[in-house]
């Protein structure tokens, strides 16, 4: 893939090389209200030459945000009840996997619980938090 055609696919890339501070933390905010869906991984970044040290400064700050955002690990914040056999009961504080967070339903997640994989389906993603593995005591 051709760096042009990267920057056009990955916006969060595209923002740091550029170091541009502001679209990073925009970036992070929309993946944070599920708009975007934020793909990173931390060794495209450090001791990057062409870095600036205040962008570096953003994802030290941001690095638990990014975690949390980049976590398949949610936990159910409320109750969810259907009869469709392709959709996942869920009770609150519950904790799932998401395997797929762009289902053809906007709005709805496809995952398995954490604690039993054979038990899957889709559930709203308004009924659902990230978390990150070190949450959950």
């Amino acid at each position: 893939m051709n760096e042009k055609c990267k920057n056009i696919y990955y916006p969060f890339y595209w923002a740091f090389y550029e170091n541009n501070i502001e679209m990073v933390q925009l970036l992070i905010n929309y993946a944070y209200r599920n708009i975007i869906i934020l793909e990173f991984k931390e060794s495209d970044y450090i001791n990057k030459p062409n870095i600036k040290s205040e962008t570096i400064e953003i994802l030290k700050k941001y690095k638990k945000e990014i975690k949390i955002l980049l976590s398949n690990v949610v936990i159910a914040i409320n109750d969810f009840k259907t009869k469709n056999c392709d959709q996942l009961n869920i009770k609150k504080n519950e904790y799932l996997v998401v395997t797929n967070w762009n289902c053809e339903n906007k709005g709805w997640v496809y995952g398995y619980r954490k604690d039993n994989k054979e038990e899957k389906g889709l559930f709203p993603v308004v009924f659902i938090k990230r978390c990150i593995d070190e949450e959950i005591g």
